[in-house]
């Protein structure tokens, strides 16, 4: 590379390549690590003329190089009856958004205009269909003309026909290849390690019957996994890894990191959503409620090192959100908070997110995973999951990356896919009851892929099912042993919802679970449910444009899945129904559903599925406007104007609505807490401190936490409040503010009892504080 008189050098540092790329005649070239200068590309430049090609023309060529121009979207018909799909579809969901209509949502004239709009993109996909055939029988027509001349041309020139049975076909060839068997999947397990892996596996299952982790059973759990990997995988490949290692750390070698446009694209999204799940996470929500109390005693049972596999406390949890917590407060110092419960659950809203977008990649491409990505990161649904900091979080956590690896596996014919989706499913169910329903979607795909395979293929099949599973009992092996051994613990709440007879309800379950399931369908456009707390009551679970392009999206898919028989993409359509049985199978509890907590995973399919919609109507608006470049970067400006427009309501419904809704339905505790801490720390002391309860009203455990006195309750009953005092240290007895008997009791105990009145962070939130000098 030439950088002075004569001066070569083998590689660029970063001074050097600073000083080419700041001259003004290496602007926009690009510069190799050699140092060589490349020139601009020849499409920029108009030869002929010697002059620069107008920018807009530069930006349609590319478009045309970023874009994946399908042959559909360049049949007018089909194209204009997409975009009346899409304004029916918007027009649909204007008269079902609450903050547009109000409470006079139209919802019999939605379902007609939605239904209008499904007659549009089918009546779209008959005449793409009809075009397409006339099409192949042209080509047809003219490649058997073709045909015959070239034979007539052989024949005369003494060539052996292609149709010789000894001159074997391309496509004969591909098919030959095709029905090699694969060498990984297809070899013999060694039976020695399959029976220690087995082994072991029973062992670690043996000791986990103590209901705690400890050294020996983790140990052995974790033996289990690294035979069961040896008995399937063979002896590790050190050098192999030894060398996948250097070459890994010297790509991240600063002069060779290499960091692409698209690059940036996708860590811009992640940076946004990012800033979604964690701007204002320690006031968005401000205040716990009881269900938060107990997480925090279990976190703090483990912090004081009782670590259970089943937490028995409020009808049982699993364990994973306890110790993950715990880990939170080690890594970040936050103590035993809401704000540690709340950094757990947003770092596991975002690992969803690489998820989605190579769903959506795999799916329909690597702009249908971006979109969704976006959507997802940005999204109430999800962000509310993640926000309020309870167990919900954790279902599409590792709902997300099974789908994936079992995607990856039925394509690839890999082993490891299997292994790492089968150990994280297993792991999954460690986290939220309505995970359980995974291993039965699980089962549904494999059932799919069975169909799908040829005859001889299904062997291999059963044994990546086979495979699958294993893993999936060595990740869930510690609630494995609970649940045979105590299933009353384990299975109490999922059958306290699923039996009748818990409820008083008299309609008959077939019915209600119809009902149920067909709510929990139109959640994205009609109602998420009536529950406050991770929710705002009755309005989509969807905003209006995720929504209308979700229905497209879904209609799109539909029809591709009809057509071309795809199996990801049928898979990924039945996975929506199936994720939201948690909430549906509600059958003693109808009022329950729909529910975003129990469908939560359901916001991986549907987000994939909104993104397709945007991605085929920007793609159709693109391809319409491409001749005329500046009508086609208006048609990209509306594109992105789309989507901020999805950002920007969700950051509404977040951090406006839903916080108001639920600053208004949860107690202060945070503002008590904070009077009591400072008690403490002025005149009195936390010991001389007392809550009194009264019926639907604080949590005494919360004010305790929040006051920065975790292991306090606060609570004092009405009956001991004569009990307490004598000393020479002041009492301070904090009461609702219409709890009159108590006040009353209190000064009838101490008549020196000073009272002040203090304002609520909501209306009829007041409370009082009573000093005892």
């Amino acid at each position: 590379m030439r950088i002075g008189e004569g001066e070569f050098l083998e590689e660029l540092s970063v001074l050097d390549y600073l000083r080419l790329k700041l001259k003004r005649e290496n602007w926009g070239k690009e510069i190799l690590p050699t140092g060589e200068i490349v020139p601009h590309d020849p499409a920029a430049t108009d030869d002929s003329a010697g002059e620069t090609v107008p920018p807009l023309a530069r930006f349609g060529a590319w478009v045309d190089r970023n874009f994946d121009w399908r042959p559909e979207t360049a049949y007018p018909l089909e194209r204009w009856s997409f975009f009346l799909a899409v304004a029916l579809a918007f027009m649909a969901q204007l008269l079902l958004e609450p903050e547009i209509t109000g409470p006079f949502r139209n919802g019999a004239l939605a379902a007609i205009l939605y239904g209008l709009a499904s007659i549009s993109l089918i009546l779209g996909a008959f005449l793409l269909a009809l075009h397409e055939r006339s099409l192949r029988s042209f080509r047809s027509l003219r490649s058997l003309v073709a045909e015959e001349a070239d034979m007539l041309d052989e024949t005369s020139a003494g060539i052996v026909s292609s149709d010789d049975p000894e001159v074997p076909s391309a496509s004969e060839g591909a098919a030959a290849r095709d029905d090699d068997p694969d060498r990984e999947l297809c070899g013999s397990v060694p039976w020695l390690r399959s029976a220690l892996a087995f082994a072991v596996t029973a062992l670690a299952f043996v000791l986990f019957g103590s209901n705690r982790f400890n050294f020996l059973n983790v140990s052995v759990w974790i033996g289990a996994v690294l035979v069961s990997l040896a008995a399937f995988f063979g002896a590790p490949d050190w050098k192999r890894f030894a060398a996948g290692a250097r070459s890994f750390l010297g790509r991240l070698n600063p002069l060779r990191l290499t960091i692409e446009p698209w690059t940036i694209a996708c860590l811009f999204v992640f940076a946004v959503s990012g800033w979604f799940r964690f701007y204002q996470l320690s006031t968005v929500p401000t205040d716990m409620f009881s269900d938060h109390a107990e997480k925090l005693y279990d976190v703090m049972d483990v912090l004081n090192g009782q670590n259970a596999i089943f937490f028995i406390r409020n009808t049982g949890r699993e364990a994973f959100q306890f110790y993950w917590t715990a880990l939170m407060i080690r890594l970040f110092g936050t103590g035993v908070s809401f704000l540690s419960l709340k950094i757990g659950t947003a770092i596991a809203g975002m690992t969803v997110l690489p998820f989605v977008y190579l769903l959506g990649k795999r799916l329909s491409g690597r702009w249908v995973g971006l979109i969704a990505m976006l959507i997802c990161g940005v999204g109430y649904w999800p962000n509310v999951l993640s926000r309020v900091a309870l167990r919900f979080a954790f279902y599409p956590m590792f709902a997300a990356p099974v789908i994936y690896f079992l995607f990856d596996g039925l394509e690839s014919r890999r082993k490891w896919p299997f292994a790492l989706g089968g150990l994280l499913m297993g792991v999954g169910l460690q986290g939220y009851s309505a995970y359980r329903i995974v291993p039965f979607l699980v089962l549904v795909l494999f059932a799919i892929a069975l169909i799908r395979d040829r005859a001889g293929a299904r062997v291999e099949t059963l044994r990546r099912i086979g495979l699958f599973f294993w893993f999936a009992l060595l990740g869930a092996l510690p609630l494995a042993n609970i649940a045979m051994t105590s299933p009353e613990l384990v299975w109490y709440r999922a059958f306290s919802r699923l039996d009748p007879t818990f409820s008083p309800e008299s309609a008959s379950a077939a019915l209600v679970f119809t009902s149920n399931l067909w709510k929990a369908a139109i959640m994205p456009f009609w109602s998420n449910g009536r529950i406050w707390v991770h929710s705002i009551p009755y309005r989509p679970a969807f905003d209006l444009i995720t929504a209308a392009f979700y229905f497209i999206g879904l209609g799109a898919l539909t029809i591709r899945a009809v057509r071309k028989r795809e199996f990801e993409v049928i898979a990924l359509l039945i996975s929506i129904p199936i994720l939201l049985l948690p909430s549906a199978l509600s059958i003693a509890f109808p009022d329950e559903n729909p529910s975003l907590n129990r469908t939560g995973a359901a916001v991986i399919p549907m987000t994939i599925a909104a993104a397709v919609g945007l991605f085929e109507f920007g793609l159709r608006l693109i391809r319409a406007t491409r001749s005329r470049p500046v009508r086609m970067a208006a048609a990209l400006a509306v594109c992105f104007l789309l989507l901020v427009g999805i950002a920007n309501a969700n950051r509404a419904l977040v951090f406006t609505s839903w916080q108001r809704i639920y600053t208004n339905n949860a107690w202060n505790t945070k503002q008590i807490g904070a009077a009591l801490r400072g008690f403490d720390g002025s005149i009195g002391d936390q010991a001389n401190a007392f809550v009194i309860p009264y019926p639907h009203w604080v949590d005494t455990r919360l004010v305790g936490i929040t006051g920065g006195f975790p292991e306090r309750d606060f609570a004092l009953p009405r009956e001991r409040i004569g009990t307490v005092g004598g000393g020479d240290r002041p009492l301070l007895f904090v009461i609702k503010d219409d709890d009159t008997e108590s006040e009353a009791l209190i000064r009838t105990q101490y008549p020196e009892v000073t009272t002040r009145r203090i304002p609520g962070t909501a209306p009829g939130k007041d409370f009082k504080l009573m000093l005892v000098p």
